[in-house]
């Protein structure tokens, strides 16, 4: 190993230099490889890594930009078509004219594949953006990475930046995964998060690992609903190296959505399908077991929802009427563990859209579900569980009644304060669970 020595311009190295990285963690992280690959590049392949002063038990570090030049010198040398390749010995005889040649072309054809299918050592990842028809990997400094060109599907990704773009270890082996997704293209409200068409998922060398796009046609009672499906919300959950992702999908057009999980090499784990959008993700550690939480809205009843199921068998449907023109034919089986109705504020009632719930909050012994209940005047209905999804306290945000007495001046609303079913909070929450079925949950608390 090249002892420690001052850098190219005969200044010292000091430890607030911003290109120094120090210690094999920081340099295996910065090269995209483990410990020991960048000790063994260090020991055999002359990657320029040094000691500080203190003999063999001196910290070690390295120079970004020398590791930068280090890198370019070896892919070039792995690129040439005599260096790639040893030549054969041919047990002692005389190479030919006509042998050393096949080695040569040999050589390079290994080269050219070698190079085309990796991009080598690999600086780290900070972000990645979408550039016309080409997925872009950046490092820190902004220099690309590497970069993917989508197939021409006809959609122009540059409109926008995309919905989905994270960088994390999903499999626990080490490296990065790198997830990100195309949008679809179409505008949507802000409170209905991301719409992307299709999840694409790299390792850290730009190599694409597995794509998802969900092409199922969901079958009710009065009709089918075919794709396009698209991607609305997404949570990653799991233990390290066992890292799930969860998808919220909603139909292009109409009502239905469906929940997708997939594991961390693309494969669907479970679906849940509800009769109505889902727009807020959540997973829940109980002593039961893991739980993800959905919330959103359920057109069977028109009012916003709260699902729990089991997050380590998360298929099923929504508790729909059979017979109901939200009963679905070829869901997957199975239920939710629980299933919240939320119902609407009298003040909701005057608008056009259901409440729903849009956002899922998860605290120390508790989980608080938020409902939109006039959301151009930002009035919201909040609802405290305890951690094993207990209705604890339902209440309205301030300025309900402030907002009432201006409703009721303007005729929306008919009756007073006094006389109002809010008077004493939000009104009967109702709960289904595969024991019971349908019950009342409401928490009797006064305002």
């Amino acid at each position: 190993m090249t002892p420690s020595r001052p850098s190219e311009h005969g200044t010292p190295l000091v430890e607030n230099q911003p290109d120094r990285l120090d210690g094999w963690k920081q340099i295996a992280e910065y090269i995209g490889r483990s410990d020991r690959q960048a000790k063994r590049w260090a020991d055999e392949e002359g990657m320029p890594v040094y000691r500080d002063p203190g003999g063999e038990k001196g910290r070690v570090y390295a120079l970004r930009h020398e590791i930068d030049d280090w890198r370019a010198g070896r892919a070039k040398s792995i690129n040439g078509a005599s260096a790639a390749v040893p030549l054969p010995r041919a047990l002692g005889r005389r190479i030919t004219p006509a042998a050393l040649a096949v080695t040569i072309l040999a050589g390079g054809f290994i080269a050219i594949w070698w190079y085309s299918n990796s991009s080598g050592p690999a600086s780290q990842i900070v972000r990645v953006s979408i550039l016309g028809r080409k997925f872009t990997a950046l490092d820190e400094a902004g220099k690309i990475n590497w970069s993917y060109t989508l197939p021409n599907e006809g959609l122009d990704v540059g409109s926008r930046q995309p919905g989905i773009s994270h960088i994390e270890d999903l499999d626990g082996d080490g490296r990065k995964e790198v997830l990100i997704s195309t949008p679809s293209g179409t505008v949507i409200p802000y409170d209905r998060g991301v719409d992307e068409s299709r999840l694409f998922c790299f390792d850290e060398t730009g190599r694409l690992r597995w794509s998802f796009e969900f092409k199922e046609t969901l079958t009710f009672v009065r009709r089918a609903f075919e794709p396009p499906w698209h991607i609305r919300q997404w949570l990653i959950y799991g233990p390290p190296g066992r890292k799930r992702l969860v998808l919220a999908l909603h139909h292009n057009t109409w009502w239905p959505s469906v929940v997708v999980v997939l594991s961390s090499s693309g494969r669907v784990v479970g679906k849940f399908v509800n009769s109505g959008i889902v727009v807020a993700l959540a997973s829940l550690s109980s002593a039961s077991g893991p739980k993800l939480l959905l919330g959103g809205v359920s057109n069977e009843h028109r009012a916003g929802i709260l699902a729990v199921i089991d997050a380590e068998i998360p298929s099923g449907h929504s508790p729909d009427r059979v017979g109901s023109e939200f009963e679905c034919k070829n869901c997957p089986r199975g239920s939710p563990l629980k299933y919240f109705v939320f119902p609407r504020s009298d003040i909701n009632e005057t608008r056009d859209d259901h409440n729903r719930v849009f956002d899922i909050d998860i605290q120390d012994n508790q989980v608080i579900a938020r409902t939109y209940e006039d959301l151009h005047r930002g009035l919201v209905g909040i609802y405290e569980f305890s951690c094993d999804l207990r209705l604890q306290h339902p209440s309205y945000s301030d300025g309900y009644w402030e907002i009432h007495r201006e409703l009721q001046r303007e005729g929306k609303i008919r009756h007073s304060k006094e006389y109002c079913p809010a008077k004493q909070g939000p009104g009967t929450v109702r709960i289904w669970n595969p024991q019971d079925g349908w019950s009342d949950a409401r928490t009797a608390t006064a305002r």
